[in-house]
Formats: structure tokens, sequence, C-alpha cells
């Protein structure tokens, strides 16, 4: 195991990755010079949803610990408020830019938050159809008729 290998495995553990494997797996997209965008993808909605960090703090950790050869801070940012849009239209309140608390949230702000993207007819969200092992594999589209 490589000393970087190391340190990004460290990384994960201090932000609360307690399976060995789920660190492994992770590390494994961060230190691979060119991961497919869905595992990129993946990495990105697993450190905004799974360990609740905002945009700009996911953003900062996969530029320290990854060696993308084509790595470029404005599109991981463009593409991590995406995913964090996203979630905004089918399972909560949409990004407001602010700083993630944590793990914590207020149930009662997301279904406020999921009841307002739905409240006009004709409301469309984009909802994944999930492979077995959790990767889109294409997307479903869903309007609200009333």
């Amino acid at each position: 195991m490589s000393k970087r290998e190391r340190e990004v495995l460290e990384a994960l553990r201090e932000l609360g990755v307690w399976s060995h494997r789920k660190r492994k797996e992770l590390a494994g997209i961060l230190l691979h010079h060119d991961p497919p965008h869905i595992k990129r993808v993946y990495l990105g909605g697993f450190l905004l949803y799974a360990l609740g960090m905002s945009v700009e703090e996911a953003t900062n950790f996969i530029e320290r610990y990854s060696v993308w050869y084509d790595y470029r801070r404005e599109t991981t940012l463009r593409n991590l408020r995406g995913i964090h849009k996203r979630k905004g239209s089918s399972n909560g309140p949409k990004s407001d830019g602010s700083k993630s608390s944590g793990l914590t949230f207020n149930k009662s702000e997301v279904l406020r938050g999921y009841e307002r993207d739905l409240e006009e007819v004709g409301t469309v969200i984009w909802r994944p159809i999930l492979a077995g092992n959790g990767y889109p594999i294409g997307w479903e589209k869903i309007i609200l008729l009333g």
C-alpha cells in the first residue's frame, strides 16, 4: 500500500467512513487516473449525502485527494452542484448554497421542501433507475398530473 493510499484511507476514516471496504472503494475512485464519469458521480453523491458535506467541502476533498489527470475545479463544482440540486427535485429541499451541518437534518424541512417542489401540476421529476449495485442505469421521467 502506497503512502498516498494510506493518506486517502485515513482521510476517509476521519470523515466517518467506518467500513474498510467502502474506504477502499472510494479511495480507488480518487486514486484512479481516469475513473468513469458514473464513478465520479457516485463519489460526489456519497460525499454530499452519506457524509453530509457541502458542495464546497466535497470539491475541496476531491481536489486534495484525487489524482485524476483531467481534474478541473470548475467542472467538479458544477457537477457537484448538479448532484446536489437533483436531490432537491425528489428527496428534499433545493440547495440554498449554505454549508451542510453534517449528517443531521430537519425532517419537517425536508418534507416541506419536497411538497414545495410538487405544488404545481406539470412538475417534472427525473428519478434514477438503479442497478443492483446502486449505480444509476437509466432515468425515469415523472410528471405530476394532479
